[in-house]
């Protein structure tokens, strides 16, 4: 027996169309039939399988690819190559490059700990361009190379990253499958290179002559999918270099898709390029549709792919099952018992406008339209089996566009009769869950650039005019459904089959599971450019297919390590009258699980000649156990995420189940060409690290390491999963030392795990035991205050602070075990929080470990702490007296002030910190940023009296530099007003330009009577004065800009004071 813990491995520089299913041989759907051996479908699911001339059965390279391979590995640009790729490795940490197994280039250069280029202000194309060129002799192409390649992808996610696809060309025509994927993030970093672009040789390609035409490829590659043409093939225009053309061909092919050929050159090795045609095959039954490259020169057949992989403003009401099925049971029963989960009623579901303002800008269905066909989705009935066209009355109608037709049920909510009596409510319910999934993937990221489904892309990239069909009850097959992904801007298929084992049948289109196990097929081929072959990448899509489906009828309170299946409410009965452990199963072999007595896969069980299971735990051996059928193999690959899920989970809860996806998600577009479990592997944990700053980088690892794909996993090159060794460590982390430190902001927040660190420095705040540590160097921006924290970690943490290396109690400068109460408390005493006086342009080392030895996940955060208030409606009440204070992180919230002295034109006290004070005394309040804590930053202040300023030029004092009296003229600040008893005013404090600091706020008050004339503050002293004077006293302060008119000082607004200021204009002193 072996188990997750007794298994241990090793470490290593080491295409089209597409379409999709859930289960059984290759090349098939959803499930099996029952009474079939191995395959286990009846054989008209069975397709051709995948094939590429330049490997073997096995998916090794073939002799003339190693051939070709061999001679270049003995020559000079290896050398170079290899001495490029070794200068790489040094500089970054955990960087690999595995190699191309057709052409030897670098297939996936990446490192999971950073990024491969700093930030640059160049366009995405530029960084790649130079790249490409400062590293020629590991590429073995220049940036020329690229100036000449076609452009197939540009696009961005979220505005976080930025995608390209080059695609190789000669003299503008395809160099079939040489292509370069690459992905930038927004400041301009290169996250990473998948490059099967070849070098040309000098004085170009010497390409044979071609003897076969577009008219005699299309015809060898019909023989070749078994097509007979006895009608007439009629050529369309040529269009362009590649010469594309459209077919008009006869019944013996299917019209789902049209018949499409184009010349590309396809490479033979690294050597040899012979000129070819891409030809589409779509064949009629099933439906499955073959792109194959026909070679120019003698016509075979160089390489096959099968597209079908089995398995607004007004709001719209339907009535579906809004939960994973019409029994919903996710998570599914803890033990193979065989209990089932009970029937529950349809939900009447109104989809308001509003919701669907972005993600489907004209609604699920627009205005106006009364039938379940919209800008995603056109939902019909195909139980007549006439392909691709709807039944006769094949799509529900309602003019009030409220969805609602009867399924006939029993007490138990169960439905009695069979699928063809409620066909409208099974095609209401495809067309809900297929607009559904739209939309959730959307928000993820599958959107109009990334290659998504819709008529429509309103401008926002990407290809329209491909909604995807939906075909309810379809009538092609039974106990199973597919989906086929073309390019896009061609239409996809998704077909949903009956469940023939129960009475009455069961239909798969109402099951959640199926269907979006299916449309996750699209989403995978487009994300990956649909350049998916090879048994490992055939099974990723085959998991990615269960994983989301599972994700997306997750519910909060779902028990992420619970038992999950997929497709469990349909395939009670499936295999034989006695399987009734369908809510265990499901489909599978075992259940989806974290723990190894429920599912104990792994990644060696892909490969035929490792594949053990412990013998205690059941398995459904009624599903044949090949161990690299794709959905088997897709088994392991879908566990291995949802052991991420698990694992995030313990931080994150449910929110885990989005994260987990959009990682996922986001990897698909960061992957290689045609990836492997490891490279894929790698491409989420670099999405982390580019959308999630590495918060999730220890949990993605811990959860792929569990599942066999940790650190030292090594897989062989190409698609084969034979030869697969499994691992089950981490990395350690690339800030394992001080010396090694990672960069870490102030005012941010990040996490990691120092579960596989080691330790470099001696116990701390007076602790006797040492712990694994990671290090985080920390350039302070500002002087100030800053407060470093682990609040929200998993164990029980030591953080200090040092001034440099080594990290010894005696060269530290602060050190918490447990907070407690003394530093801003924030849960329990395993976090640790301290406080320290940074010093502007000051590099300062922040260690992460545990107490007596632990070690796990942590977080670490970081804040400038300051008195005063960033905005004004949360200002701090203040007395008479100093405060220190620091704008380090404050940001501008007030207006301009065009009547005060303030330098230069600025008019703002930018970066400002907000102080209310309440005046003690009738009399003249002064407040400085003198005194013995002199700030270190150039100030600016401003006072207001009453509620915040809403409004520019309303202070009635402020200052930009003193002048004289209290230290440097051009840097300090000082105003002063008349107050009034009780009376409250804002003080703000900031900074000139863009100055930020710290300084020391003094406030100080001295009572009696203002006593200066010009109450008009126009600059002169005159009867201008007398008259505002009365205007204040009768209530009209517009000209009176002191703070009260009571100028004589008895407490009353009135005529003496009338009669007091008219003495002062006259001279009378105070």
């Amino acid at each position: 027996m072996k188990t997750r813990s007794q298994r241990h491995g090793l470490l290593g520089c080491t295409m089209g169309m597409m379409a999709a299913a859930l289960v059984a041989a290759a090349g098939t759907a959803f499930g099996a039939a029952p009474g079939v051996g191995e395959g286990g479908l009846h054989a008209e699911h069975a397709g051709l399988p995948f094939f590429d001339v330049r490997q073997t059965a096995g998916e090794a390279p073939s002799a003339a690819v190693e051939r070709a391979l061999d001679r270049h590995k003995a020559s000079e640009s290896w050398k170079r190559r290899e001495a490029r790729r070794a200068e790489l490795m040094r500089e970054i940490p955990e960087l690999r490059c595995d190699a191309d197994p057709f052409f030897g280039t670098p297939h996936f250069l990446r490192s999971t700990a950073q990024m491969l280029t700093g930030p640059s202000q160049n366009g995405p194309q530029a960084v790649v361009r130079d790249y490409v060129q400062a590293n020629r002799d590991l590429f073995e192409i220049d940036a020329k190379e690229l100036e000449q390649a076609l452009v197939a992808r540009d696009f961005s996610t979220h505005g976080i990253m930025h995608h390209l696809t080059f695609q190789q060309a000669i003299g503008g025509v395809e160099l079939f499958g040489c292509i370069m994927r690459t992905s930038v993030t927004t400041s301009g970093q290169l996250i990473n290179v998948s490059s099967a672009m070849i070098p040309s040789p000098d004085g170009g390609w010497n390409l044979p002559a071609e003897n076969v035409n577009a008219e005699q490829a299309l015809r060898a590659a019909a023989a070749n999918a078994g097509v007979t043409v006895s009608s007439p093939l009629i050529a369309g225009e040529a269009e362009g270099a590649d010469a594309k053309t459209t077919w008009t061909v006869g019944e013996e092919f299917d019209h789902w898709l049209p018949v499409v050929t184009r010349k590309v050159y396809f490479p033979l090795t690294r050597e040899e390029v012979h000129p070819a045609w891409h030809v589409t095959v779509p064949t009629k039954g099933i439906g499955h549709t073959y792109t194959m490259v026909v070679d120019a020169v003698d016509g075979r057949v160089l390489w096959r792919r099968n597209l079908l992989r089995s398995d607004t403003t007004q709001p719209v009401t339907y009535r579906v099952y809004t939960s994973d099925s019409p029994a919903p049971g996710s998570p599914g029963t803890a033990t193979p018992s065989g209990a089932q989960f009970p029937f529950v009623p349809r939900q009447l579901v109104t989809i308001p406008p509003a919701t669907l303002t972005l993600v489907s800008p004209n609604g699920w269905i627009p205005d106006g339209g009364s039938t379940t066909s919209g800008n995603n989705v056109d939902a019909y009935l195909d139980a007549d089996g006439t392909p691709n066209t709807p039944d006769v009355g094949g799509r529900p109608v309602s003019g009030a566009r409220v969805f609602d037709f009867a399924i006939a049920v029993d007490g138990a909510n169960m439905p009695t009769g069979a699928p063809s009596t409620y066909s409208m409510a099974s095609v209401t319910q495809g067309f809900y869950l297929a607009n559904l999934y739209h939309d959730r993937l959307w928000t993820l990221g599958f959107d109009e650039p990334a290659g998504n489904f819709q008529s429509d892309n309103f401008g926002r990239g990407g290809l329209g005019a491909d909604y995807v069909r939906m075909e309810m009850q379809d009538a092609g097959g039974t106990n199973n459904a597919n989906f086929a992904t073309p390019a896009d801007g061609s239409l996809p298929r998704c077909q949903m089959y009956r469940f023939t084992a129960t009475t009455p049948d069961r239909d798969g289109g109402l099951d959640a599971d199926i269907v979006y196990h299916e449309l996750t097929h699209g989403t995978s081929n487009r994300c990956h450019e649909l350049t998916l072959s090879g048994t490992q990448a055939d099974s990723m899509g085959e998991g990615w297919g269960d994983f989301f489906a599972i994700c997306l009828n997750a519910e909060s309170g779902d028990d992420m390590n619970g038992v999950y299946t997929v497709g469990a409410h349909t395939t009670f009965l499936l295999w034989d009258p006695g399987f009734n452990t369908n809510y265990y199963y499901g489909i599978r072999r075992f259940p989806y699980s974290t723990d190894e007595n429920k599912n104990p896969q792994t990644f060696a069980d892909i490969d035929p000649a490792q594949q053990a299971y412990p013998p205690g735990v059941p398995r459904n051996t009624l599903v044949p156990n090949s161990a690299s059928e794709v959905h088997n193999a897709g088994e392991i690959w879908a566990n291995a995420l949802l052991e991420c899920r698990a694992v995030i989970a313990q931080d994150e809860g449910f929110a885990a189940n989005n994260t987990t996806m959009q990682v996922v998600l986001d990897g698909m577009k960061l992957a290689p060409s045609n990836p492997n479990y490891l490279q894929e592997r790698d491409a989420i944990i670099q999405s982390d690290l580019v959308r999630y700053g590495g918060a999730h980088y220890g949990r993605l690892w811990q959860g792929f390491a569990d599942s066999g794909m940790g650190w030292s996993a090594t897989s062989p090159v190409g698609g084969s999963t034979s030869g697969v060794v499994e691992a089950f460590d981490v990395p350690a982390p690339a800030n394992n030392s001080c010396a090694n430190a990672l960069v870490y902001a102030p005012g941010a927040s990040t996490s990691g795990t120092t579960a596989s660190a080691t330790n470099d420095g001696s116990a701390g705040c007076g602790l006797s035991t040492t712990a694994p540590d990671v290090w985080f160097q920390m350039f302070a921006t500002c002087t100030g205050r800053l407060r470093v924290d682990t609040c929200g970690s998993s164990f029980d943490t030591v953080l200090s602070v040092h001034p440099a290396c080594p990290g010894t109690s005696a060269n530290q400068i602060a050190c918490n075990d447990d907070h407690g109460s003394g530093v801003g408390g924030c849960g329990g005493i395993r976090d640790s929080a301290l406080e320290f006086n940074a010093v502007g342009g000051t590099t300062y080392l922040i260690r992460v470990s545990g107490y007596n030895g632990a070690s796990g996940a942590f977080s670490l955060n970081s804040e400038y702490v300051s008195v005063g208030s960033d905005d004004c409606a949360g200002a701090p009440s203040v007395a008479d007296g100093s405060y220190v204070f620091n704008n380090c992180a404050a940001t501008t919230d007030g207006p301009q002030e065009q009547n005060c002295s303030f330098c230069c034109g600025d008019l703002l006290v930018n970066n400002d910190l907000w102080f209310r004070y309440t005046a003690p005394v009738t009399g003249t309040v002064t407040v400085d940023t003198c005194g013995s804590g002199a700030p270190t930053f150039d100030t600016k202040l401003a006072v207001y009296a009453g509620s915040c300023p809403t409004l520019p030029n309303t202070a009635i004092a402020c200052n930009d530099d003193v002048g004289s009296g209290c230290g440097s003229s051009t840097v300090l600040s000082r105003a002063s007003f008349d107050s009034v008893l009780g009376q409250q005013y804002l003080i703000r404090v900031g900074g000139f330009g863009s100055a930020r600091g710290t300084g020391t706020l003094t406030i100080s008050s001295v009572s009696g009577n203002p006593c200066d004339a010009d109450v008009n503050c126009d600059g002169s002293v005159n009867g201008f004065d007398i008259e505002a004077t009365e205007q204040a006293v009768n209530g009209d302060f517009s000209n009176f800009c002191q703070a009260t008119a009571d100028l004589n000082g008895d407490g009353a607004e009135n005529g003496f004071d009338i009669e007091t200021e008219e003495q002062r204009v006259n001279g009378a002193p105070c």
